[in-house]
Order: C-alpha cells, then sequence, then structure tokens
C-alpha cells in the first residue's frame, strides 16, 4: 500500500510579484515542514494573461516536488519568463524554480 504523502495548509505559504498594473507574474510558493522548507516558483509571460489559480498550482507543485523530493532545478531561463522577472523587479534569472532548503529571503523568514 503506497503511503499518501500530504502537507497541511498551515504550511503552505504563497506570496505574489507583480507587475505596474498588479498581475501576478510570478507565483512563489513555500512549504515549511519538519523535513525543511520547499520553495516552487511559478513564472507568467508578459504576453499571456495572469491567472492566480494556476500560478498558484504550478508553484504549489514545484514546491511539494522540491519538500518531498529534496530537489533543486527547472532553472529559470527562458527570455520571455525573464522579461517577467525584470517587470516585476526582480533579478533572478537562472535562479531554480524548485528549491529545497533555500536561502529565505527577509519576506519569506515568516
Amino acid at each position: 500500500m503506497k503511503k499518501t504523502r500530504k502537507v497541511t495548509d498551515e504550511r503552505v505559504h504563497f506570496y505574489y510579484k507583480r507587475d505596474k498594473d498588479n498581475k501576478p507574474l510570478i507565483t512563489v510558493c513555500l512549504i515549511h515542514g519538519s523535513e525543511g522548507v520547499g520553495r516552487g516558483v511559478a513564472v507568467c509571460s508578459p504576453d499571456d494573461n495572469p491567472v492566480k489559480k494556476i500560478g498558484r498550482e504550478y508553484a504549489k507543485r514545484r514546491a511539494l516536488k522540491a519538500y518531498w523530493e529534496k530537489q533543486i532545478g527547472e532553472l529559470i531561463e527562458s527570455t520571455k519568463p525573464y522579461d517577467s522577472l525584470l517587470l516585476a523587479g526582480l533579478e533572478i534569472h537562472g535562479e531554480p524554480k524548485i528549491w529545497f532548503d533555500p536561502i529565505l529571503t527577509e519576506h519569506e523568514k515568516i
């Protein structure tokens, strides 16, 4: 019988980086637990119409992968997401979308 792995909502935190029109171009999900911290990032192209729910799904799936599989990977490399990061005032080109036990920013230390 396969063991189901769960993370309670109390351990899941989302935040967003928005463009000048308040569109959530970047969604970050943090999962805090006894195993450590998993961070997942979803980046929307400025050419797309950002949907918060979809960004949360991608970010959470990546954070869960980081948390349970203790992985770091899927670097942010493409030009369009990089444009999104610059529009949102971030410079994280080359940072992982999936990150186990990342160095937390001041905002993430809550």
